[in-house]
């Protein structure tokens, strides 16, 4: 089994393979030395070596004696030379209608666009043509899909409910007919090929940051830890706390379910009636965390100078709002790029299965937290 995290060399090596392959450097011209890329990317000239050594055995670029490696181009580099794109099947779930996918585990549609951000980043636009499918057509017709390239989000392996939990008996037929590559995985499974998201690294992270603020008292409004995708982000903010040597306050927890403004509404009163009361609230998602900053209007309340507020997923809106809303962004277009990355590496035969690899996620620095309010992302390795 391959455990693997997206490094400062990999990045490098992305960026440099995609300027290759649309033609920022041309086949035949001179590439840059060691020494640019040193600069460019705040390298050491170890780190540097890694990326042209990986670029090298891409075929991308040939190296010559004391002089500049020569670019060789996208139609030499391995795996890339392919007459039409593949359709490769992006598998989701079905819901019915009236059915609340984001509180039953489901993905909103902004994490589907970033997903297909990463999916379209050279050279995958010209290797790959998504075709999006419903996981119960796939499972119904397996002979039209048995030889197919599959992609799929974890969700569509959970049993949602008040207790979401794998489907053990879907998850054997998934192996089975269609082998998938599974990204956004939570509860990771045997014998499969996935991409984890780490969303417990995002709220430790986010801790870190309101600790080095000066926060001492931070709470935690979300859903409830039983569930799959929210209990992580609590464990880490349990972590975070424990790391920092922060007090935990069972009065500083406020719990909801789903979204539902008023809902969220109740957990923040009952939250800061505490006493004494936090100075910052770790959010869920983004989504409670905008409904908390009009409830900090509505009462009159200086965020960030009464309560920090912080939430999670990076949405368009949290940098909008006022003050800007400090977020972690779970990268969805790292995710996408990976996945398909590691579908390229089992068509060209050289991915070891059943590998394991793991995006961490970002913290966007805004206003809302409470410390340097200059817009950054802090990467989480």
């Amino acid at each position: 089994m391959i455990t693997t995290t997206v490094t400062k060399w990999q990045e490098a090596y992305e960026i440099l393979a995609q300027e290759i392959d649309t033609g920022v450097f041309q086949p035949g011209a001179a590439f840059i030395s060691i020494k640019d890329v040193c600069e460019r990317f705040s390298f050491s000239t170890i780190t540097a070596r890694r990326v042209f050594d990986e670029l090298k055995a891409g075929n991308r670029i040939r190296a010559r004696q004391r002089r500049h490696a020569i670019v060789l181009g996208p139609s030499q580099a391995e795996g890339l030379a392919v007459a039409q794109p593949q359709t490769v099947l992006l598998c989701y779930r079905a819901y019915g209608a009236g059915f609340d996918a984001a509180q039953s585990g489901g993905h909103a549609p902004h994490v589907y666009h970033e997903l297909l951000r990463g999916f379209q980043r050279s050279p995958f636009d010209r290797l790959f043509r998504i075709k999006p499918v419903s996981i119960d057509f796939c499972l119904s017709h397996p002979k039209a899909v048995r030889n197919a390239s599959v992609l799929m989000n974890q969700e569509v392996l959970f049993i949602p409910g008040d207790t979401p939990h794998i489907d053990t008996e879907r998850v054997r037929r998934v192996r089975e007919i269609l082998n998938p590559i599974v990204f956004h995985v939570l509860v990771p499974q045997n014998g499969m090929t996935e991409v984890r998201l780490d969303k417990a690294a995002g709220k430790r992270a986010m801790i870190d940051c309101l600790a080095q603020a000066g926060h001492r008292r931070i709470g935690y409004l979300g859903s409830t830890p039983a569930k799959i995708w929210s209990g992580a982000g609590f464990q880490g903010y349990l972590e975070g706390l424990t790391a920092h040597d922060l007090p935990f306050n069972p009065e500083w927890i406020g719990i909801t379910v789903g979204n539902d403004p008023e809902r969220v509404r109740a957990a923040i009163t009952r939250l800061m009636s505490a006493s004494p009361k936090p100075t910052a609230v770790v959010c869920g998602n983004d989504a409670r965390a905008l409904t908390v900053l009009a409830w900090c209007r509505e009462q009159g309340i200086n965020v960030p100078g009464d309560l920090a507020v912080t939430g999670s997923g990076n949405m368009h809106e949290a940098e909008l709002c006022t003050p800007p809303l400090t977020s972690v962004d779970d990268c969805a277009d790292e995710v996408g790029f990976a996945a398909l990355d590691l579908l390229r590496r089992r068509q060209a035969g050289t991915l070891t299965e059943p590998a394991k690899v793991t995006i961490q996620p970002r913290v966007v620095l805004r206003a809302s937290h409470g410390g340097d309010s200059a817009p950054s992302k802090t990467k989480i390795h």
